[in-house]
């Protein structure tokens, strides 16, 4: 964690403990209407947002998606036994097709191709 994030985290952590020093609820029906619960809620999700911020990809680092997206694959059990025939891998199969090995693989499930 930042110096930065560090210093927010805890200066609204302070702004908590002050109002649950004031706050006399017993139970959740009286924290509805209580303004102090009411600040303490904002101020947890404050809270949340920097945690949030914290896990999401930094803004020095883009966001790489090497996913394909949905694919589908277009191969007969035919040509598939021919591919095996020749020896050629899953992987390699997967490749020529454009597709995932995982999406293969399902295709192959659906198939009842071994």
């Amino acid at each position: 964690m930042n110096e930065k994030m560090l210093a927010k985290r805890i200066e609204i952590l302070q702004k908590i403990d002050a109002l649950q020093l004031k706050c006399n609820c017993q139970n959740a029906l009286e924290s509805e209407a209580c303004s102090n619960c009411k600040k303490i809620a904002k101020y947890g999700q404050r809270l949340l947002g920097l945690v949030n911020k914290r896990n999401s990809v930094s803004e020095n680092k883009p966001k790489t998606n090497n996913r394909k997206g949905f694919t589908k694959l277009t191969i007969t059990e035919f040509q598939y036994k021919e591919y095996k025939r020749q020896k050629i891998t899953d992987r390699e199969i997967a490749k020529n097709h454009d597709v995932c090995v995982s999406t293969l693989k399902k295709w192959k499930q659906r198939n009842g191709v071994a």
